[in-house]
């Protein structure tokens, strides 16, 4: 999943804050960021991905305005890095809105905003 990213032109090891997902088998994980750029001191697309001890990955995608980065938006980064998965000849399967998080956050149409739902993609065959 990463590769299909980095693919894309992001980067990998950026500067970001470390964040932590429990997982019941493993403890703690460490998000593992990818982004448009390094630092984004001009703002841009960011995603933290972690990987659970069954080998699925979690990912969690906003965009970042410029220094010190806080999420300006999350809706289109999610769709943003959904698409490149979408119609992808590696035989992904994207369910956009699949499922329901409950942790709506802010207001419909007033960034940042998070409608809680998520976008599953899947590798056909996996």
């Amino acid at each position: 999943m990463k590769s299909v990213i980095l693919d894309q032109g992001w980067k990998d090891n950026i500067f970001e804050y470390t964040y932590y997902v429990s997982d019941p088998v493993n403890g703690w994980i460490e998000d593992d960021g990818i982004a448009t750029d390094e630092e984004r001191y001009l703002g841009g697309y960011h995603t933290r991905l972690f990987e659970l001890n069954n080998g699925d990955v979690v990912g969690s995608a906003h965009h970042d305005d410029p220094f010190p980065h806080e999420a300006d938006e999350f809706e289109t980064a999610k769709d943003v890095v959904a698409e490149f998965f979408d119609g992808n000849v590696n035989n992904w399967w994207v369910l956009y809105d699949h499922r329901e998080l409950d942790n709506e956050v802010g207001t419909p149409n007033l960034e940042p905003w998070n409608d809680g739902e998520a976008t599953c993609i899947y590798k056909v065959g996996s």
